[in-house]
C-alpha cells in the first residue's frame, strides 16, 4: 500500500504497441502513477 504523497513510476514493456498505450492510459487515470518510459522489448540493441 502506498504512504499518502507518495508516487508510483512505472516502465512499460510489451510487444504490442496498442497494449501499451491501453495500460498508460488506464494508469495515468489513478493521478499518482507516472508512466516514465515505454520499451518493445527489454532485450538492448546493439550496432
Amino acid at each position: 500500500m502506498l504512504k499518502e504523497g507518495m508516487d508510483v513510476y512505472v516502465l512499460l514493456v510489451d510487444d504490442h504497441a496498442m497494449f501499451r498505450a491501453g495500460i498508460k492510459a488506464l494508469l495515468e487515470q489513478e493521478g499518482r502513477v507516472n508512466v516514465v518510459g515505454e520499451a518493445s522489448t527489454t532485450l538492448p540493441r546493439y550496432g
